[in-house]
């Protein structure tokens, strides 16, 4: 499993949200994997409808099919080999940390990252995605396992990381992951709904070296 710390900007279109940098980010993701002939199923995962919009227009600019981008009520019940799940918010264009809105539902969190059958990504703006009281103990148990990584739109220092780390890691059967949602570690994370306090709110995720 890995965490891809972006720094993107969120944008509201339709009564929905989007992310041009996760897009584009998930984009050469999936390049990469093809690139490294990883024939497993894939399914891309995102709370927001304009956000499965614009992935699929990047899979269809790119002529890659047969990978399947839906929201998170769509993929319930059923799974993948590869799940990346697009958060989308994060810094919208005033400069300001976006809500994290109905991303706090526990449940929805839960749905998404039991997905994945053997590798899970996901991509988020911690800034952002830390205010969630359930996103902020997700985050802590990844920094823990040393799951998160910084992202920079950057294409050879984004090459770097994914070669690195994504591979270094198993990309095409993450043992790792497999053990821990076979032991239900995941599952097992506190996952309080309370609205967050001040004091929760102002703690930062203090990243592994």
């Amino acid at each position: 499993m890995v965490f891809f710390d972006c720094k993107g900007i969120s944008a509201k279109r339709r009564n929905s949200f989007y992310n041009n940098d996760e897009v584009n980010l998930i984009s050469k993701l999936i390049i990469l994997l093809k690139e490294n002939k990883v024939e497993n199923s894939i399914g891309i995962i995102s709370p927001y409808k304009e956000q499965c919009k614009k992935i699929k227009e990047s899979l269809n600019e790119m002529l890659i099919k047969n990978i399947e981008v839906n929201t998170v009520d769509g993929f319930q019940g059923r799974e993948k080999d590869i799940i990346i799940i697009s958060l989308v918010k994060s810094i919208n264009k005033k400069g300001k940390i976006d809500f994290v809105g109905f991303l706090e539902d526990a449940k929805r969190l839960n749905v998404s990252i039991t997905r994945a059958k053997s590798m899970l990504f996901v991509i988020g703006n911690i800034n952002c995605i830390s205010n969630s009281n359930v996103w902020f103990d997700f985050l802590k148990f990844c920094n823990n396992k040393n799951y998160i990584s910084n992202f920079r739109t950057d294409g050879i220092s984004t090459k770097f990381v994914f070669e690195k780390i994504l591979f270094k890691n198993h990309c095409s059967s993450n043992l790792a992951y497999k053990s821990v949602t076979k032991n239900n570690q995941i599952k097992n994370i506190k996952l309080d709904s309370k609205p967050l306090s001040k004091e929760k709110n102002s703690r930062e995720i203090k990243m592994n070296n």
